[in-house]
């Protein structure tokens, strides 16, 4: 058995994408003017219709007017994506923010910002896909706010990669877009999904070794003497909270069962809980990490408890165990999420 080491906290991060490439394609848009210049086309050429040579070249000028303008719409425009992306459970969407800057004096109107993976994906029956984040316009010299909105559907930790910006201004006809790689730690998690809760109880099982107890020692703290403690009011009860802490008043008004807090309390003994993979044989693998997800938040919400998490290596076997150590906190919920997201993933 061996302690699993603290993982290397991820930093805030910046990216900047600039739009040093443009690429243009035309549209679906394209085609009924594609059509009526071929009618165009036609009249002029076969009926020596000069009414059709200036429509035709009309049409064709328009159209190369506008792919220019849509070269112009994106150039010198940046996308900057900062901060740290929340982790969020999977079947939840993740956000990311971002902000689109215009150092030009020329305001821009119509950009929409994709994952580039997506950009020219449709939506397919069972298959979920991002959609883009539409800015309706950017100031000359400003900047706008924009949120993608990433849908998930496994855990596990996945780089942000490549975003694009595009646009179809100013007619239709002609779509450009320009992406670029994120940073290489620009990321986020995804938790497993828990599991519902009350379907399994939380273990509250005792400490059955010396290395346990010796962690446990400062944890379970003498009862300090109740004069010296400020009341601070009362929170809904929870199963394990001490009878002794239950406001009986408040439930024979009615109120239903209350747990009294002081400020300087030290009266509730901490008990030292281990989330075990083993203790969930009778599941399979992901329903048994969605319990343990499940576990980990309850065990967290609880003010007594200390928590410690136990998974098999990140091998094919189950024999060898790797541990982390019991806490409670933040950072320790966090840290015990994302191990479990990060379980025998590539």
């Amino acid at each position: 058995m061996q302690r699993l080491p603290a993982p290397a906290r991820h930093s805030s991060f910046s990216s900047w994408l600039r739009a040093r490439r443009i690429y243009i394609l035309p549209t679906r848009a394209c085609l009924p003017l594609l059509a009526v210049l071929l009618a165009m086309a036609y009249a002029a050429l076969g009926q020596n219709n000069s009414v059709a040579y200036l429509l035709g070249f009309f049409l064709t000028s328009l159209a190369i007017v506008s792919m220019i303008h849509t070269h112009f719409a994106l150039t010198r425009l940046r996308l900057r994506v900062d901060g740290e992306i929340a982790p969020v459970f999977a079947g939840k969407p993740t956000r990311v923010a971002a902000t689109v800057e215009n150092p030009t004096r020329r305001a821009r109107v119509a950009l929409e910002v994709w994952p580039h993976g997506t950009l020219w994906r449709r939506q397919r029956r069972g298959k979920l896909t991002a959609e883009p984040a539409f800015v309706a316009g950017v100031e000359a010299r400003g900047s706008a706010a924009v949120e993608l909105s990433l849908p998930t559907t496994q855990r596990g930790f996945f780089p942000l990669g490549r975003l694009a910006m595009s646009t179809i201004y100013p007619l239709g006809f002609f779509r450009g877009w320009f992406y670029e790689e994120t940073s290489p730690d620009a990321g986020y998690y995804v938790y497993p999904s828990p599991a519902p809760a009350g379907a399994r109880p939380l273990p509250e099982a005792p400490i059955t070794d010396a290395d346990d107890a010796a962690l446990a020692a400062p944890a379970l703290a003498t009862i300090a003497s109740p004069a010296g403690d400020d009341y601070a009011g009362a929170r809904p009860y929870l199963p394990g909270d001490s009878q002794r802490r239950v406001d009986w008043r408040a439930a024979a008004r009615g109120q239903g069962l209350l747990v009294k807090q002081f400020v300087g309390s030290d009266e509730l003994e901490r008990v030292i809980v281990w989330l075990d993979w083993h203790a969930l044989a009778d599941l399979d693998p992901e329903a048994r990490l969605a319990q343990l997800c499940r576990w980990t938040l309850e065990a967290e919400a609880r003010p007594r408890i200390w928590y410690g998490l136990r998974l098999p290596d990140n091998t094919t076997t189950d024999a060898d165990v790797t541990e982390i150590a019991p806490g409670r906190g933040d950072a320790h919920l966090r840290r015990c999420l994302e191990a479990l997201a990060l379980f025998r993933r590539e």
